[in-house]
């Protein structure tokens, strides 16, 4: 009984300290945000030195006896997720070796409900990220399933909106800069925009930012 008592507390505080760490990336990249919006009239270049030496340095300046480059990426990473206007910055100064596309507005869909509804008996598809790394992805029993090229993956629960627009939302994931963009419940609203050369358009949005992104969806053969 002691042994079940003291794992359940060791689970408790695992939980409490991961989620304080949360909070605490998610306060740095609200500052973030914030300067970006208040220096939008600044270049590329220069808005990124303001947000090093004001925020990520002094942050990490912080902390001892962690790895460093882990906690940027993840302080980075939300902020990218959380802040359009950092979104934006990010997509102008990384390069993009996939299909990926900022939109400037809500795209609209361009098939009918029938092929939209023959997109979810394909299951089996892969798409490409931003660096040009390949994704393998399974739509199949209400889950979408990423396979990436480390081996692992995440899995997140599928619910159809309409014909051409479904949600995705988080559940778990042993991808290290996965599991650091997304925490459990986090949701990711999805259109079919078209059909074309055998490939699938679509657009993604994290729920409630209304900032949108157009990539490919690849049916595997």
């Amino acid at each position: 009984m002691k042994s079940i008592q003291t794992a359940i507390i060791y689970i408790s505080l695992i939980n409490i300290s991961i989620s304080q760490n949360i909070n605490e990336i998610d306060s740095v990249q609200m500052r973030i945000c914030e300067s970006v919006k208040l220096n939008s009239n600044l270049d590329d270049n220069k808005l990124i030195e303001l947000i090093n030496e004001n925020h990520i340095s002094k942050y990490l300046a912080t902390k001892n006896n962690v790895n460093k480059d882990s906690l940027l990426d993840h302080v980075l990473l939300r902020t990218e997720k959380l802040c359009p206007e950092y979104s934006a910055l990010a997509y102008r100064i990384n390069d993009n070796f996939g299909d990926w596309v900022l939109l400037d507005h809500k795209p609209t869909t361009n098939i009918g409900h029938a092929l939209c509804d023959e997109f979810f008996k394909v299951e089996s598809f892969y798409y490409l990220e931003p660096n040009g790394n390949k994704v393998e992805l399974e739509i199949k029993d209400e889950f979408w399933i990423d396979r990436f090229i480390d081996n692992t993956y995440s899995k997140l629960g599928l619910k159809i909106k309409s014909s051409c627009d479904f949600t995705i939302q988080f559940i778990e994931s042993n991808n290290s800069m996965r599991n650091k963009f997304s925490k459990t419940g986090d949701e990711y609203n999805y259109q079919i925009l078209d059909y074309v050369n055998e490939r699938y358009y679509m657009a993604v949005e994290i729920s409630g930012q209304e900032q949108y992104y157009k990539f490919i969806l690849y049916p595997n053969k």
